[in-house]
């Protein structure tokens, strides 16, 4: 894969590139990582960059970045986690899999995630079926109790279902969960690999083992047509996330006869040609027809071979049915008590990893040695930078060969053996969509080809919970060349003080062709919409802010505190209401039908005025003489019986960002106070100032209950121009 970030790391910095580079921004870089070893299997670490040559497309390319990477040194090298982070995916076929060796399979699974996993790495967690093609159960991640959900699941329990706008990072028993996210994962809520979820799993793979145990060979054609097309599209797919991937296949293969060949006791030439995968060569020893079908289906396992060495995966395939007969099945090209059969199946699973650079584990009822193979084996290699060859007339999509050459004699190594140029952003999948928001949001990427501001509002907390409100403002002129109805999409991610993901809000802001070059250039987009934390807690909330015209993202990054203890008097975070806007408003969802992530709690969304919702305006220049309405909520005042109004006061303070005192507001409150119940009450204030120095400074809000002598503070950003 191309990455235009990839060369800043020789100047102490990267430039995350979750969006496809763009040509006119700067040179992309090829990444080639080189697996060394020697003779007995050791990591070769001592190799120089004169010790390797690269080329493309038949021509020597010259080698402008060298990195011995070792990730048992982390700490020592101290590269960026894009670089040395290793993303590794789970896939469990259900296909051409048994109950018992997809069991075997979520067994090892759950050691891998919960023992061998390096807190630095990331998984997902992916299966394929028939009916629903390979499909995400669970998003990149370190959250060790959603992996361990995924696997537990595999999209037969229903409560352990990813929740799609979430991105896949939460699911079903999360977001309906009455405690907060932070809390899950204790012996009553974490999925367990008990009797219950295998005989779940048992039951779903009968009834999919029953769509292909059929008598007729041309059906079990089919079916393995149909596995090689969904992964060649799950392998394009896998393009777009940047660095190494490495693809753990629970399976235990197709059977190759679905290539056209006779049984593998006709000739010892044959028997070698399924050790090695070579189905071309199995094509020509059977029938006209079975020629046809074995270069069909021998095309399609070439491609999707080419799209993961293009997108950097590997794979390691991992025989799930080990020693054990599942003879229970009448599986009739697909036993586990058949030996013929059993060589068959193991060639298909050899010939995927043998193309893409990988292993295949074989003949064990026990995977723990092989998963630790797998992170030995991927842990050193020597990671090759070059500038690709100019090119005229380049066509999306196309793929060049990449070839590497090691001087040094003895040594066995592996590199991809190439890559497709990137795809337009209209053309990617909704997976592929969902994957850069997971690598957005896991490295923490500072994007800007969006312009955004972007502010969290804290309000008291409630029902156990704190809600916290995201406004996002885009300016509009960013959009000018937009002739469509523009689709701008909206992901907010809560990490907490634990490094998990614990709160999320999904949403959209759509404005029509004619808004979009009408008023939308001399305004812009407001949104605002709401996640429910743990009280007292500290947290980052990544911001996302995605163009799904352009695949543009501009991302923030905001810290938090949230509020606790329900019964103190307090005050949330003050926030600017337009009185008078042309620009386009919306809320992540409606108010009256809230989704089931705040629907669950009880809790009513707080941005709001005299009881409707309002809009947000981040960061205004309060001295550009315009009328600015400033919402201040106070709750839990003490108050006499049968006064009509609290007695509370209200100072104010602009400082500068050293904490500065520059100037004290003119103020006047627009209307009465509005008792909303016993223990709150909104102000509504007109706020002003002048002769403010240029840039970001803060306004300073402090409330005292006059009766309790308490006070609180909060600050709301300005900018003065």
């Amino acid at each position: 894969m191309r990455h235009a970030w990839l060369g800043t790391i020789l100047f102490g910095a990267v430039v995350a590139a979750a969006d496809q580079p763009k040509e006119e921004a700067g040179v992309s870089v090829v990444e080639v990582p080189v697996f060394v070893r020697d003779k007995d299997g050791n990591a070769v670490m001592d190799l120089k960059l004169e010790d390797f040559k690269v080329w493309e497309d038949g021509k020597e390319q010259k080698i402008e970045l060298f990195f011995p990477i070792d990730l048992n040194k982390r700490d020592e090298q101290k590269l960026p986690p894009p670089v040395t982070r290793r993303n590794f995916i789970l896939l469990y076929d259900v296909t051409f899999n048994t109950p018992a060796a997809l069991v075997r399979g979520q067994e090892a699974g759950y050691k891998f995630v919960d023992t061998m996993l390096p807190a630095d790495d990331r998984a997902a967690v992916y299966a394929f079926s028939t009916l629903k093609g390979v499909f995400m159960v669970c998003n990149f991640t370190s959250d060790k109790n959603l992996l361990r959900s995924a696997i537990n699941s595999l999209g037969v329990q229903r409560k352990f279902d990813t929740v799609i706008d979430s991105a896949g990072f939460f699911n079903e028993s999360m977001v309906l969960s009455e405690a907060p996210i932070g809390m899950l994962g204790g012996e009553e809520t974490e999925a367990k690999p008990g009797a219950v979820a295998k005989v779940y799993t048992a039951q779903w793979m009968r009834e999919m083992n029953a769509k292909v145990n059929r008598d007729n060979e041309q059906y079990y054609r089919d079916t393995v047509g149909i596995y090689l097309e969904n992964i060649r599209t799950f392998a394009r797919e896998l393009e777009l996330l940047p660095g190494r991937k490495f693809l753990i296949l629970f399976s235990t293969g197709f059977d190759t006869k679905a290539f056209g060949v006779r049984d593998i006791r006709d000739t010892a030439q044959e028997a070698e040609t399924f050790v090695h995968g070579d189905f071309e060569t199995m094509a020509a020893s059977g029938e006209a027809q079975a020629r046809e079908i074995a270069t069909d289906l021998s095309d399609l396992m070439e491609q999707a071979m080419n799209y993961f060495s293009s997108s950097d995966c590997r794979i390691f395939a991992l025989d799930a049915a080990g020693l054990a007969s599942d003879s229970n099945l009448d599986f009739t090209l697909q036993t586990t008590s058949d030996p013929q059969a059993t060589g068959r199946r193991q060639a298909s699973l050899f010939s995927m990893a043998k193309e893409t650079g990988g292993k295949l584990y074989k003949n064990s009822n026990e995977m723990d040695s092989a998963l630790t193979d797998v992170l030995d084996t991927t842990e050193s290699f020597y990671l090759l930078g070059y500038t690709p060859p100019a090119r005229s007339g380049r066509k999306p999509g196309e793929f060049h060969k990449i070839k590497v050459e090691v001087t040094r004699p003895g040594v066995d190594f592996t590199y991809r053996p190439g890559y497709h140029d990137a795809r337009p952003f209209s053309e990617l999948s909704g997976d592929e969509r969902l994957t850069q928001i997971a690598q957005i949001v896991n490295d923490g990427s500072s994007l800007n080809a969006i312009t955004m501001k972007a502010q969290a509002l804290l309000f008291p907390e409630e029902e156990g919970l704190s809600p916290v409100a995201v406004a996002v403002e885009l300016p509009g002129t960013q959009f000018a060349k937009e002739k469509r109805e523009l689709q701008i999409e909206l992901y907010a991610f809560a990490l907490g003080p634990e490094k998990r993901f614990e709160g999320y809000a999904h949403g959209f802001s759509r404005v029509s062709a004619g808004d979009a070059g009408g008023k939308l250039q001399q305004n812009g987009i407001r949104y605002t919409d709401v996640m429910l934390l743990r009280p007292g807690r500290e947290y980052e909330i990544r911001t996302i802010v995605r163009n799904n015209l352009t695949g543009d993202i501009g991302t923030m990054s905001l810290k938090v505190t949230t509020k606790s203890d329900p019964k103190a008097f307090s005050v949330a975070t003050p926030f600017f209401v337009p009185s008078k806007s042309n620009w386009s408003n919306a809320v992540g969802y409606d108010p009256q039908k809230p989704p089931a992530r705040i629907a669950r709690h009880g809790i009513e969304f707080p941005v709001t005025y005299r009881g409707k919702s309002c809009a947000v305006e981040l960061h205004p220049d309060i001295q550009d003489g315009k009328d600015r309405a400033l919402l201040i909520k106070l709750y839990n005042f003490a108050f006499e019986a049968g006064s009509k109004e609290p007695d509370l006061g209200i100072n104010w303070e602009i400082l500068d960002t050293s904490g500065r005192n520059l100037a004290q507001p003119q103020f006047k409150l627009l209307e009465r106070p509005n008792r909303v119940s016993d223990t709150m009450v909104e102000y509504i204030f007109d706020l002003r100032a002048a002769n403010l120095p240029s840039g970001l400074c803060w306004l300073r809000v402090t409330a005292t209950d006059n009766m309790t002598k308490k006070s609180v503070v909060e600050w709301v950003p300005l900018e003065a121009k």
